[in-house]
């Protein structure tokens, strides 16, 4: 069953993200602006500018949305990746696997945010979306290719260590995703137990005020009565 949560306003959650903005937009400077022109071609630099650059967006404003978020994350990496492998252009190099350092960056830090928002199904179906996304990269994104003195050079990420740091990276996201859920989790309980408590002391107060009031009213009228009584009586 999906929890709904409420929407945070967007420019107070970009505000909250300043480290994950800061990080990204390192990254994403060093790519595609400080990285040797010699390996990183200005025109494999356009060619994967766009899907990058949308994948920074979409994070910078996935609390708002994480499921749809994750999805159209994952959208954007299949839909880069067709277009670089049909027109067959340059391709920025990667030496983990066919994603951008800027990608992978931006994708995990999607994935702990849909895992420490989204319900457990929503979440499981978005993170599921955004792998089989990243995977297929490696057979529709070309392999790197650069020419030095003529001679033409080609790098493709092996496999299995992609596999392996991939997993890894992928398992510490969701786990450190899953720590801060129950830590808020934990934390949400203990408010409001704290608060049920302070309603049980409040309500026990009042009773004990209307229990005095009462008792003085009820002492008063027995006081009345027994005086008209002797009243009548003389």
């Amino acid at each position: 069953m999906h929890v709904e949560r409420a929407t945070p306003d967007w420019p107070a959650a970009i505000g909250r993200q300043w480290p994950l903005v800061c990080g990204l937009l390192f990254l994403f400077c060093y790519e595609f602006v400080l990285a040797d022109p010699v390996f990183s071609s200005a025109a494999a630099k356009v060619a994967q500018f766009p899907a990058a650059a949308a994948l920074f967006v979409i994070v910078v404003l996935a609390p708002r949305r994480p499921f749809a978020a994750a999805l159209v994350a994952a959208a954007a990496v299949v839909v880069s990746s067709v277009a670089v492998g049909i027109g067959d252009l340059p391709v920025l190099p990667t030496f983990i696997s066919k994603l951008l350092v800027t990608e992978i960056a931006a994708l995990l830090a999607l994935i702990a945010i849909l895992v420490h928002r989204e319900s457990t199904s929503r979440a499981a179906i978005g993170v599921t979306a955004i792998v089989a996304a990243s995977a297929s990269t490696w057979w529709l994104r070309p392999d790197f290719q650069a020419e030095f003195g003529g001679v033409t050079y080609s790098y493709d990420p092996n496999l299995r260590i992609s596999l392996e740091v991939g997993g890894a990276l992928l398992l510490v996201s969701i786990g450190a995703s899953l720590y801060l859920r129950l830590r808020n989790e934990k934390r949400r309980r203990s408010v409001e137990a704290e608060v049920l408590a302070a309603q049980h002391a409040e309500r026990m107060a009042l009773a004990r005020e209307l229990h005095d009031v009462v008792a003085h009213y009820v002492t008063s009228i027995v006081v009345h009565s027994q005086a008209a009584e002797a009243v009548l009586e003389l």
